[in-house]
């Protein structure tokens, strides 16, 4: 048998395998190089929460609405040097900021208002924009227009107006960097999440904007048995949900209120759902950061990749966890 002793021929073998104690291993397989760049947005609050860094999550800092107006007076008129005082003293170093303005109307009974609205999210984003340039700056829930039963149900007249809705939010679109819809859990039956998901992200879409959807892994209130209990989902209908967003939008949101902490779980069935689909996916922050180095030079490519391979023995939740989560729930 004939050898070539080429540069590529040894870079393509350095490549392909690197040896451990144990045997070979492959060290890029086809699903890194192919990979699909997701983001993970930790808006978790939780007493003892640990570190989610590890596993690929970025915080994202919200902006509430009572900075925003004068003694929490919900108008049309902002309070911009109450805004600007707050821009100040709010550390500058945050990639993903949310808006979280919920009150303002969005009615097609009314346009005028309707245009008030915008009008005023628009301003809101001028007046912080400034003070965080790199940021990836939007609003929680708009635009779209958050719609539940017009997928849910089919409802064409529901679905129309509600089309109309976000076709006149386009400046508004334009103007911030990202979207933030909002996709909650509004039923306990997943097919129906699920029709109302794909029908949201399909409206943020028409946008050509990065979508970083919001999820909770509770029952949103209106739906609960009992109001006053706190009702996770289970590791199916979590995990479901999580397997949507990844395939529709570019990032997602995991999102708990502040107002009413949880105390974390590590064996919750919500959260072993999220492990294994970090690990299903590949989304730790140290596979991704090798999976992002294949433009470099081939002895740091080399060495990500092992340190990659490393990290996956340990990121992957066990199947005993996996099994616990089905008996939980």
């Amino acid at each position: 048998m004939k050898y070539t002793h080429t540069i590529s021929g040894i870079l393509i073998l350095l490549l392909t395998s690197v040896t451990n104690a144990n045997n070979t291993v492959p060290i890029l397989n086809k699903k890194t190089q192919n990979q699909k760049t997701f983001v993970l947005l930790d808006s978790i609050k939780a007493n003892n929460k640990p570190d989610l860094a590890s596993l690929g999550f970025l915080p994202i800092r919200m902006i509430p609405s009572a900075v925003l107006w004068t003694d929490g007076k919900l108008t049309t008129t902002i309070d911009r040097p109450q805004i600007q005082s707050f821009m100040r003293q709010m550390k500058k170093n945050h990639q993903f900021i949310y808006i979280d303005v919920e009150h303002l109307p969005f009615s097609l009974d009314n346009l005028s208002e309707f245009t008030d609205s915008q009008n005023t999210l628009i301003a809101i984003f001028d007046e912080i924009k400034p003070h965080h340039p790199t940021a990836k700056m939007g609003f929680y829930s708009v635009p779209p227009v958050r719609e539940f039963y017009g997928p849910v149900r089919c409802n064409t007249r529901r679905l129309t107006q509600w089309r109309q809705k976000n076709g006149l939010l386009y400046p508004l679109a334009k103007k911030v960097d990202v979207l933030y819809p909002s996709l909650y859990a509004f039923s306990s039956d997943i097919d129906h999440w699920k029709s109302y998901a794909i029908a949201n992200i399909n409206e943020a879409k028409q946008y050509g904007k990065t979508i970083y959807a919001f999820i909770w892994p509770e029952y949103h209130p209106s739906v609960r048995k009992n109001n006053e209990v706190r009702e996770f989902v289970s590791y199916d209908y979590w995990y479901a949900q999580l397997e949507m967003v990844y395939q529709q939008a570019d990032g997602v949101v995991i999102w708990t209120p502040s107002a009413i902490r949880f105390d974390w779980n590590e064996n919750a069935p919500w959260w072993l759902a999220t492990k294994d689909f970090i690990a299903k996916h590949g989304l730790s922050s140290t596979h991704n950061a090798a999976a992002t180095k294949i433009d470099m030079p081939t002895s740091e490519l080399i060495s990500a990749n092992i340190s990659a391979n490393k990290a996956n023995t340990k990121t992957d939740v066990p199947k005993s966890q996996a099994n616990l989560a089905h008996k939980v729930k």
